[in-house]
């Protein structure tokens, strides 16, 4: 008597077998892709290998110059050798009223207004008794220094009494004026950059 078998059993036997055959094909793939995967993993390494050597191969680039960097260096000199500039006091002195709506009058010595391109002004006043510089806004910093005399200086709201010896630095903005008191002239030295627009009177 042939025995017969059982139809379950080889459906499963054939289910194991398609399973065994999927499980082939998908250690395969995976093997593949890490393959694949390690050979992709290589060659980034490699690309920036490549990368770091060519940035360190590089020539470095200069700094480049600010605007405020070249406006910072000197200004090229203007003194040209054995140049210079003398005067005496006959020669630039002038007879003027007290200036700035000053009273009295004054002498003036302009010792260097000839010299356009100075960039500095410096200019001595005797003022008469009684003579005075009237209050005026500077429009520079300014100094006065008192070679001999004596006088009564305002600056904005207080007044100080100078001699010789005595210097004064105000700064622009200030309100100033001046007047000579006592028999003697007082005599003032005025030292100020020069303005865009000269003034006659100091």
């Amino acid at each position: 008597m042939k025995s017969r078998r059982n139809p379950f059993s080889l459906g499963r036997a054939a289910r194991e077998g398609v399973d065994r055959d999927e499980t082939g094909r998908l250690l395969r793939c995976t093997q593949t892709l890490s393959r694949k995967a390690g050979e992709g993993f290589l060659i980034l390494g490699l690309m920036l290998a490549v990368a770091s050597m060519l940035v360190a191969c590089a020539p470095e680039t200069p700094p480049s110059v600010s605007a405020q960097s070249v406006s910072s260096q000197p200004e090229a000199s203007r003194h040209v050798r054995n140049r210079f500039f003398h005067r005496e006091d006959s020669a630039v002195t002038r007879e003027e009223p007290g200036p700035h709506e000053g009273t009295g009058m004054t002498t003036a010595y302009r010792y260097f207004d000839d010299v356009t391109d100075a960039k500095v002004i410096f200019r001595k006043r005797a003022l008469h008794r009684g003579a005075s510089i009237g209050m005026h806004v500077l429009s520079h910093d300014e100094v006065y220094y008192v070679v001999g005399g004596r006088g009564e200086l305002q600056v904005d709201d207080t007044t100080i009494e100078v001699g010789p010896g005595s210097a004064t630095f105000m700064h622009e903005g200030a309100d100033v004026g001046i007047r000579q008191v006592g028999d003697e002239d007082l005599v003032v030295i005025v030292a100020y950059p020069p303005a865009t627009k000269p003034s006659a009177a100091k």
